[in-house]
């Protein structure tokens, strides 16, 4: 946590990077694109550097703490660690401490006298590590020599060419022991796949295989609890939608009901607008200036917290009209609201429930039902106009769901033209 607010300060103090006349650097803090260190420059105490790229081809005596938007490389020698991000991560030179990287591709190809510890999509090892490898990727190679222990988790393929001094134990998608590999100890991993072990390779332990972790009783139990408790949240919120904002529930049922294709693409607009103004907030940030990366970060986050905030409690109660459409085409349109909504909405957790179906049926109701209340609000509240309308009106006062009066008495959606002179009608 220190390292991380020291961190950001430096990221926000000017670039000081300097050097004498004898090539040492006088200041240990730099944000600019490119950092650069150059083979015959030295940092006598820890470097901050942020940017785009940055690169060390000479010597810092102290610790590397690091945010590299692009690439990092390192040729030179850092005599402490090197912690911090890269998008992209190429270490081919000499580190003394260890190795604390998270990021994109992670390759280090130098000498570590302590740890490696990488967490990123793809980590590539030449090195001698002088004690562990701790990886948590998709994929990983390791080449090499690791002076004790490799743990860790790889989602994709492992594959293992190297000298390890003490035991391997990872879970793994799958396992791959080539012939010129050595490992001191035990060979553990948990796969659901056996490992390909090359004869020639020595393995001076056991190999021990253990099959993927099932949930326990425990974890079992809270899941159905969590189910129980969620869906009764569901239709106690649902309920509540209905009696707190009426008119809109209303008007959104009649969205669902006469421009389906309308609502499905209003509710991927509204969906699609936090994932919109995260990505531009990190092309903004990006091609920004280093030193003002971070401010610009700080100032859109809480505003993108917020509308993924409002976004999550839409979500919430986006299945109501839906259910409340889905109930009335069982019990009839002369029931309540209240009772439709509860038909429809056990229906639609039972359809939920399987898992297959869940994957189609769940975006689609949330997307619908967004679009549904969004320009269901917007009718209550008078605010939405059609350019061609050719009446006014609004329905009738109704009792309950079923909207009593008949079909010829209603207008289209597209002939509606809801002014300040009318009022949503409420659902009973």
């Amino acid at each position: 946590m220190q390292a991380g607010v020291l961190f950001a300060i430096a990221l926000l103090s000017p670039p000081v990077l300097g050097a004498s006349e004898s090539g040492e650097v006088l200041a240990a803090r730099s944000s600019a694109d490119v950092v650069l260190v150059t083979e015959d420059e030295t940092v006598r105490e820890d470097l901050y550097a942020g940017g785009n790229t940055i690169t060390i081809e000479g010597t810092i005596e102290g610790d590397l703490i690091v945010w590299a938007f692009k690439r990092l490389e390192v040729t030179g020698t850092v005599e402490g660690d090197i912690i911090g991000y890269a998008s992209t991560a190429r270490i081919n030179g000499t580190v003394g401490g260890s190795i604390r990287l998270l990021g994109g591709d992670v390759s280090v190809a130098g000498e570590v006298d302590g740890d490696l510890m990488a967490i990123a999509w793809s980590v590539v090892t030449d090195a001698s590590i002088g004690r562990d490898l701790l990886s948590w990727s998709r994929s990983l190679l390791v080449g090499g020599e690791v002076g004790r222990d490799v743990e860790g988790q790889t989602f994709g393929t492992a594959v293992v060419d190297a000298r390890i001094g003490r035991d391997f134990e990872m879970s793994v998608n799958g396992l791959e022991v080539l012939g010129t590999s050595s490992i001191g100890q035990d060979l553990a991993y948990r796969s659901a796949a056996t490992a390909k072990i090359d004869e020639s390779a020595t393995i001076e332990g056991t190999v021990i295989r253990r099959s993927p972790l099932e949930p326990n009783i425990r974890v079992r139990g809270v899941r159905l609890v969590a189910v129980i408790l969620g869906s009764m949240a569901f239709l106690w919120l649902g309920l509540l939608s209905i009696w707190v904002m009426p008119s809109t529930v209303r008007h959104a049922v009649d969205v669902i009901d006469t421009n389906l294709p309308r609502a499905f693409s209003s509710g991927l607009v509204v969906a699609l607008t936090p994932i919109v103004l995260a990505i531009a907030v990190i092309v903004t940030a990006a091609t920004a200036p280093p030193e003002l990366a971070l401010t610009i970060v700080g100032v859109a986050a809480p505003f993108w917290v917020a509308v993924l905030a409002t976004l999550m409690v839409a979500i919430t109660v986006a299945p109501v009209p839906i259910a409340i459409v889905i109930g009335r085409s069982i019990v009839g349109r002369n029931r309540s609201a209240f009772g439709s909504y509860l038909v429809g909405a056990l229906l639609l957790l039972f359809i939920l429930a399987v898992p297959i179906v869940r994957l189609i049926v769940l975006p689609a109701v949330g997307i619908v039902g967004l679009g549904a209340l969004l320009r269901g609000g917007l009718r209550a509240r008078g605010s939405l106009r059609w350019a061609n309308a050719k009446k006014k009106t609004s329905r009738p006062q109704t009792e309950g769901l079923g909207f009593e009066a008949s079909e010829d008495d209603y207008a289209t959606s597209d002939e509606l033209d809801f002014g300040e002179d009318t009022p949503g009608t409420d659902l009973e």
